[in-house]
């Protein structure tokens, strides 16, 4: 909201559903701020109530368009006709090197996937560990609140994290979304320690294919042993192929070589580096990235563009050129290397 009126602009809210409440009462606070400096409360607002149609009727009448939500929201914003900045769809991955400070490591992960009870999209779902290192992290984890399913529990887990909905899709039990660790494991019938604060699930191979390996919304961390760097890489980009493509992809190394290779061959909008990617991905201190709630995935996520979506996107810039002594070039200038190669 900070960099929407910074642009000197007024916003709508749209909240859905289940969020309309808490959406309301934020939006609440900040129209009681806005009265208290004098400015004009209506500059934010928030549209209760407001079915389908409706909705689709506001997007077309207002000057640009910030979709949040899942897939068919930014599909809807995009077919509206207004300029809109839509974000793809979450699934964080990290991947834990073999010199990895392990204790670090666990301590940002664990943060970061029990902050708002992982609703964040940059929660981490899924830790790609090496194999040289994977007993040991299970264990850092459980240090840092960590619950290790058995198989057998795995087997009721799933059962209760994803449901068929009217439709026969199958997708996310929206009673696990936002709740904490503790009120997940009593919704499966499950008994974990009264200090847990996360669910570990052990996945399977091929990750691409265990349905753990997808966004949960809600503290469980599914972990998975490699043995190359290569089959890390592989691993991650066949997870996000099949949910969360274009997002971020996080490292725990020191190696520069391996952050390097990342930033040049993945198709991914932010490879974080050492750091708790619910808090880092949208821009904090310790990275000085642009901060935002609204991440963008780039063409990879059908998305417009890569970016933390932050005050310069909502500018309009003006222009103003005046004529100046032009610069002085030839074809020699310009292409004298290329012809001196190639021929011309």
């Amino acid at each position: 909201v900070v960099s929407i009126l910074k642009g000197r602009n007024a916003v709508i809210f749209r909240p859905s559903s289940r969020g309309a409440k808490c959406s309301k009462k934020a939006i609440d606070f900040m129209r009681e701020g806005l009265k208290k400096v004098g400015a004009p409360e209506n500059l934010v607002q928030c549209a209760e109530d407001m079915d389908i149609p409706t909705t689709n009727l506001l997007m077309q009448k207002c000057d640009l368009v910030v979709a949040t939500g899942g897939g068919p929201m930014v599909r809807a914003a995009y077919s509206s006709g207004t300029p809109s900045y839509g974000v793809g769809v979450g699934n964080a991955v990290a991947i834990v090197a073999e010199d990895a400070d392990i204790q670090q490591a666990a301590s940002m992960i664990t943060s970061s996937k029990v902050f708002d009870n992982a609703t964040s999209c940059s929660s981490e779902n899924s830790v790609i560990i090496h194999s040289s290192l994977y007993k040991t992290m299970i264990e850092e984890f459980k240090k840092n609140g960590g619950y290790l399913c058995t198989p057998a529990e795995r087997e009721i887990m799933q059962q209760t994290l994803w449901v068929v909905n009217d439709k026969g899709k199958q997708t996310i039990n929206p009673k696990v979304v936002a709740q904490h660790a503790q009120d997940v494991a009593r919704l499966a019938g499950l008994s974990i320690p009264g200090d847990a604060k996360m669910i570990l699930i052990e996945g399977t191979l091929p990750a691409h294919e265990d349905i753990f390996s997808q966004e949960k919304l809600c503290p469980v961390l599914t972990l998975y042993p490699y043995d190359t760097f290569d089959q890390a890489l592989d691993m991650y980009t066949r997870i996000t192929l099949r949910c969360g493509y274009g997002h971020s992809v996080g490292i725990h190394t020191f190696k520069s070589e391996y952050i390097e290779r990342m930033g040049e061959t993945l198709d991914t909008s932010r490879v974080t580096v050492r750091q708790p990617m619910a808090a880092a991905n949208g821009g904090h201190a310790i990275n000085r990235m642009p901060s935002t709630t609204t991440l963008g995935c780039g063409t990879w996520g059908k998305n417009s563009t890569t970016e933390n979506i932050h005050y310069k996107h909502f500018l309009n810039i003006t222009w103003v050129n005046e004529p100046v002594a032009p610069r002085e070039f030839s074809e020699e200038k310009i292409w004298g290397e290329y012809w001196k190669k190639y021929g011309k």
